[in-house]
């Protein structure tokens, strides 16, 4: 049974992608951890409070408004100073663990040493330019036999309605994995694991459920308007995206 396998085993049965990531850091023993994508402040409080052993937690966000992203969580300026002060209140309690970085990814990672940490939650902009900036910034941070989770692996790029940028969580983070030549499992709940297994190298995506189909894009998208058939396609693509 490989490491990612046994990991598999371990976080079956749990009821949540926090109760996941609270399993594999606290059964393993993990003490450096990044959560990249914070928001409230919630998921790192539950992360502190399960996981006694963690030492370093560090927190990722811009905290403000974004240029250019299109998704429901881009609020105002003034949103975001509340949400900022409600991750702050959160996780007060373990003040001498947590590491505050507040800026994109790009302009605060560099404060993470390279080969440092032993776990990464990416929960952040999950459109196409998004999660290649997370996936490949996040990457050198991680040491070798380090584990790589995150959220939104939705099986569907319309996780949003249709005015909002597709998600491309699946099927990017599977192409990263090939890329780095990694396993990668799909998670319950939307959730999917990396291994950093650099003595190992072997992709193959694990997909236990069966819950995800072929990785291109193309089966997803409605042919440009003016297409034979593409008024009839969009409206199945947006059902089956939405119900």
């Amino acid at each position: 049974m490989t490491a990612l396998d046994e990991a598999g085993a371990l976080l079956d049965g749990a009821e949540g992608r926090q109760e996941m990531a609270a399993r594999l850091v606290h059964g393993l023993g993990l003490r450096e951890v990044l959560e990249l994508g914070v928001w409230r402040g919630d998921f790192a409080a539950a992360m502190l409070r399960a996981c006694s052993g963690i030492e370093t937690y560090w927190m990722l966000d811009p905290w403000r408004r974004l240029d250019g992203w299109n998704k429901p969580w881009n609020v105002s300026d003034s949103e975001f100073d509340e949400v900022f002060a409600a991750a702050m209140a959160a996780t007060e309690f373990a003040g001498d663990r947590r590491r505050v970085l507040r800026g994109t990814t790009v302009e605060a990672i560099a404060e993470i040493p390279d080969g440092s940490l032993d776990f990464a939650y990416v929960d952040g902009d999950h459109t196409l330019r998004g999660i290649t900036v997370d996936l490949l910034n996040v990457w050198p941070k991680l040491r070798d036999g380090s584990w790589l989770m995150g959220d939104d692996f939705s099986p569907t790029i319309w996780q949003h309605r249709a005015e909002f940028e597709p998600t491309m969580v699946f099927p990017w983070a599977v192409h990263f994995a090939e890329a780095v030549q990694c396993p990668i499992l799909a998670l319950p709940h939307q959730q999917f694991l990396i291994r950093k297994d650099l003595a190992r190298p072997g992709f193959a995506l694990r997909d236990p459920d069966g819950r995800y189909g072929p990785t291109d894009v193309l089966a997803q998208m409605p042919p440009p308007p003016g297409g034979r058939g593409w008024k009839a396609r969009a409206k199945r693509l947006v059902r089956k995206a939405f119900g």
